[in-house]
């Protein structure tokens, strides 16, 4: 905050700007005088900061007041194969499975509605957050994340599932239901966990009903409900039909969570895009910040 403070008075006061680590702008005056100053702000994002956020000794960082809370409370990761833990249960309990239209099961995306598959996914959080905290890792790695893989979620078809996205409207909802239980379990004896997933693709959308663990965190990430189509990732939020999907989860998850969100935005200099515009995305990041602000 004292870093945040001195910058913020150098930027907002006095006129300075820093534009990287080798350029800024420091005005030259004879006489300084200033009115009286009453300035308290309070930063619209929790975590402020590109791809790996802001290190202590990244000065430029702490110029621009990029920094917050730890970046890794934001990540997810597309990891739901390991917390699936098929070798040690895909045989002895194959309804934690789930289930194919065709009768078989998958090793490595699990029933929504399934409490055994639940507590399991429990068990391993609880694991994995002891060895990070005998690692001595950073306060923030209490955030632990669980989440599908890299594309659509391969929801169970077994009857409950379908029955619970029908009710709750969303794709998301067996994954959430498994989450948040498993959660609630693995806090029984680790209060302080919170947990983040993904919101992609055919999850982008949350429940309708189902209630979110206080420290539920969802990374919405800037995709489509349908692969065929994943998102206009070289134009603004707003401003492209394609992102409406993408536009409606900002907003939908950022309400059902209470700002618990994260943003994953895929830009135009992703290989396979950049081709197509000569300043991607340069244009609209404004605006884009400006909506996610508002979004809360």
């Amino acid at each position: 905050s004292l870093y945040y403070g001195v910058f913020g008075f150098l930027e907002d006061h006095l006129d300075c700007r820093f534009y990287s680590r080798n350029e800024e702008y420091v005005p030259s005056r004879r006489d300084l005088a200033l009115p009286p100053i009453d300035d308290a702000q309070k930063p619209a994002f929790q975590v402020r900061g590109a791809v790996w956020g802001v290190k202590p000794d990244d000065i430029l960082g702490l110029k621009l007041r990029a920094g917050g809370l730890p970046f890794c409370s934001l990540l997810a990761g597309h990891n739901i194969s390991t917390f699936a833990d098929a070798k040690n249960n895909f045989e002895k309990h194959p309804d934690w499975y789930a289930l194919r239209p065709d009768g078989s099961r998958l090793d490595w995306s699990l029933c929504g509605t399934s409490e055994g598959a639940a507590k399991n996914v429990a068990r391993l959080l609880v694991e994995e957050y002891g060895k990070r905290k005998l690692a001595e890792r950073p306060e923030g790695d209490r955030f632990l994340s669980v989440a599908q893989m890299d594309g659509n979620y391969a929801n169970c078809c077994c009857k409950a599932c379908t029955e619970l996205i029908e009710r709750e409207e969303s794709e998301a909802a067996p994954l959430f239901l498994l989450l948040n239980r498993a959660l609630e379990e693995a806090q029984k004896t680790h209060p302080d966990l919170a947990l983040s997933t993904y919101a992609y693709f055919n999850t982008l959308l949350p429940p309708k009903t189902l209630k979110p663990n206080p420290k539920f965190w969802a990374c919405v990430v800037s995709s489509s409900l349908s692969q065929n189509q994943a998102g206009d990732q070289l134009n603004g939020i707003l401003e492209s039909s394609s992102n409406r999907h993408y536009r409606d989860g900002i907003k939908a998850w950022t309400a059902y969570l209470d700002g618990r969100t994260s943003i994953y935005h895929w830009e135009g200099p992703d290989p396979g895009n950049s081709e197509h515009s000569e300043w991607p995305n340069l244009f609209c990041h404004s605006e884009d910040y400006r909506y996610w602000r508002d979004c809360g």
